[in-house]
């Protein structure tokens, strides 16, 4: 979403600075979605319905994929956060 502020990006060394705290926003609104997301499926679990087809979550389609999601989730949260945020730095 920094596109959206792009003229807000501070023009000297701190546009980095910057640009990682935007990451940082949103990746955190991403985890409180995904929160939001498990408890209402867990809620509509309860009530006997079928959770699997309100989810949105992405089909994991390699193993290798699934243990990656599965060791991010094991880390502490500002070790996983690091991660994702140097991740999110690095070129394709």
């Amino acid at each position: 979403m920094a596109w959206r502020r792009f003229a807000d990006v501070p023009e000297s060394d701190d546009a980095r600075a910057w640009l990682l705290g935007v990451a940082y926003r949103v990746l955190a609104n991403q985890r409180r979605s995904a929160s939001r997301r498990r408890m209402l499926l867990q809620k509509v679990a309860r009530r006997g319905s079928n959770p699997t087809l309100l989810s949105d979550e992405p089909v994991v389609r390699r193993e290798e994929e699934a243990e990656a999601i599965a060791a991010l989730s094991r880390l502490r949260a500002a070790d996983r956060e690091v991660l994702l945020l140097s991740l999110w730095e690095e070129p394709p």
